[in-house]
């Protein structure tokens, strides 16, 4: 595995694409495919620079990726990732940034119905979740009134 950084800094919007699997950060690349094979995901979208994401998107540095499959595990993966997110950052958060198909107290990302994005943080120090994933939920969750 790749040692992250001891400290990560991508102020500019855009940087070329890394000649790494999908484009991805090299740190962020174990943390990927550890989550697609705990949440049985594909990766979608890497590093992009395409208008179909935000401007500022963290995809354009390699900080971000969009998930699919099926819905299942799309919505655990979904509500796993929210306990761990925080903007800012704080200690125990992995993701800056999180959105997917699963309800909250706001429904569903728009734009996100489809996949789940997981943002890494673009400041400060690199983040894991290989602590977080051994703690990730097993059983099947349902969508529910």
């Amino acid at each position: 595995m790749p040692p992250a950084p001891p400290l990560v800094s991508f102020p500019n919007t855009l940087y070329p694409k890394a000649n790494t699997w999908n484009g991805l950060q090299p740190w962020i690349i174990p943390q990927v495919k550890a989550i697609c094979e705990r949440f049985n995901l594909k990766v979608s979208a890497g590093w992009s620079n395409d208008t179909v994401h935000a401007p500022r998107s963290d995809h354009r540095w390699g900080g971000a990726v969009d998930l699919v499959g099926p819905t299942a595990g799309l919505i655990r993966c979904n509500r796993w990732a929210d306990r761990i997110r925080a903007d800012p950052w704080r200690a125990g958060a992995v993701f800056r940034w999180v959105g997917g198909p699963a309800r909250d107290a706001s429904g569903p990302e728009p734009g996100h119905e489809n996949h789940v994005h997981l943002s890494w943080f673009r400041y400060g120090p690199p983040t894991s979740v290989f602590l977080a994933l051994r703690d990730a939920p097993v059983l099947e969750l349902r969508e529910g009134p």
